[in-house]
């Protein structure tokens, strides 16, 4: 007996700043290696979760909606390593470390007008390493000052606990790892 959890994956959307350096090394023997570019990048990717708790897998007991968040907000140093180019899209992968601070939030509201005598709330914050690899396509355009990129970027940043504060999250470890297939527009400054 217990309490379950039915989950509803809510809502995420996420925002990427970031600036960088490029270094040419077109190697004039092979022409494999284009280019690296070193930089920062600043990352928020906020996710909620919104479901609802039954006790004892029973709707006619104390039941709850509830609200879950993580707010990651991460600082890594990224390099981008370009491969080879094919007219003007050229290949890269992507490596990076850093730090992530997450908040995270728990909130439950008593449901079909029952008595909220457990209903629970609480939040934690906490500071993780930040390991990021991924791979992408940069196209040039015909102006070298403007470019896109489409990338996938995964972002490993470990598990977090949220311990004693509500049936669905008490000791469950959250996974704060992270997976996003990104499009950015970008300017070259010289």
């Amino acid at each position: 007996m217990g309490a379950y959890a039915q989950s509803n994956h809510g809502s995420s959307a996420g925002y990427t700043i970031g600036f960088d350096k490029a270094y040419d090394l077109i190697s004039k023997t092979l022409n494999t290696l284009q280019s690296v570019s070193a930089g920062l990048t600043l990352r928020y990717d906020p996710v909620t979760f919104n479901g609802q708790v039954w006790q004892y897998q029973d709707p006619t007991q104390n039941n709850y909606n509830y609200h879950y968040q993580i707010r990651p907000i991460s600082l890594f140093a990224e390099s981008d390593i370009v491969i080879a180019k094919f007219h003007c899209v050229s290949p890269f992968a992507i490596l990076g470390l850093g730090l992530t601070e997450a908040n995270l939030t728990y909130h439950e509201t008593a449901i079909n007008g029952a008595q909220p005598i457990s209903a629970q709330s609480g939040s934690k914050w906490l500071v993780k390493p930040d390991v990021v690899v991924g791979a992408g396509l940069l196209w040039d355009f015909k102006n070298p000052h403007y470019f896109l990129k489409t990338q996938y970027l995964y972002q490993y940043r470990g598990m977090a606990r949220f311990g004693g504060i509500a049936a669905f999250a008490q000791g469950v470890p959250v996974n704060l790892n992270e997976q996003s297939v990104d499009v950015l527009f970008g300017m070259r400054l010289s």
